[in-house]
This record gives structure tokens, sequence and C-alpha cells, in this order.
């Protein structure tokens, strides 16, 4: 069942907006590597940060552009089951816990926002869950075309 809540919004008459909590949970339960599963509202999908985590929940070992490729295959499964996509990414935030990591993160991040370029901030920070070195959430625009149009990139941001 969806879960009404306030949210705050310039152009709207009201500040009620609905939050849709109906995604798959099963899916996502395993997918949510940090847990917390997406929110939708107003037309929004906010993804709580990923880790390098299989279905199971268990921490990926491997260097810095395999364990951000993890995140970004468990980005992708959580874009896809809200109804969002890459190129619907408005803005990521990435957080590593040691900088120079970055170009090498980075070369991983590029191959997945290789025409559009959401905005980004990158932070270190000393600690991530699990021990792990690279975690990364977003903000994405839901998907609202049918089938084909969507697969066909009409509507992406930056078109």
């Amino acid at each position: 069942m969806p879960l009404l809540v306030s949210i705050p919004s310039i152009n709207a008459p009201s500040t009620e907006r609905l939050i849709d909590r109906s995604l798959p949970f099963s899916f996502l339960s395993a997918k949510c590597s940090c847990g917390a599963l997406p929110i939708k509202a107003n037309g929004l999908v906010f993804v709580s940060g990923q880790i390098p985590a299989d279905n199971s929940g268990n921490v990926i070992e491997g260097s810095i552009e395999e364990c951000t490729e993890a995140v970004f295959v468990n980005l992708a499964a959580v874009l896809k089951a809200s109804n969002s996509s890459f190129n619907k990414v408005l803005k990521t935030t990435v957080f590593l816990s040691d900088m120079a990591n970055f170009t090498r993160m980075n070369s991983v991040y590029e191959k997945h926002f290789s025409g559009h370029k959401p905005a980004r901030s990158c932070v270190a920070v000393r600690e991530l869950p699990k021990g792990v070195h690279v975690e990364i959430e977003l903000v994405a625009l839901e998907d609202t075309l049918p089938g084909k149009a969507r697969e066909g990139g009409h509507g992406n941001v930056g078109e």
C-alpha cells in the first residue's frame, strides 16, 4: 500500500505527495545492498547508496574497477524495477574510501554514462558499510513512456 507523506513542493497547490513503495520488494530486497528500498515521488526515483554486493548481500571483493561494476549492476537492477534507467539519471553521489581510486572508479562510471552525464558529487569518506571501497547513490526520473518508446530513447534527459 502506498504511503502518503508531506513533501514540500514549490509548484504544487498541496504539499501532500504520494511516495510509491509498491515496488517488487522481494526482488529489490536482495538488490538494495544498503537495505533501504528506493522511493518514488513526483516522477523522481531516489535510489539509496549501493555497494558491491551480490543478491545475498555478500560483499564482492576485487579491484576498484570490479567493485564499481558490481555497484552498477545493482543500480541497473534497482532502476529497472523502479521503471527508470541510467539515461534518466539526474544526479549521482559517489562515496570512495580513498580518493586515490577516483580515476579507476571513473573509468567504469564513464562507461555507464557515456552520452548523458548527470550531475555528480564524489566524496572521500573514512569508512563505508561492510568495509567496501565504493558506494553510489542516485536520483533519476521515472520513465513515463510505454514499452518501445522507452527502449528507443525518447524522452531521455538532455534530448
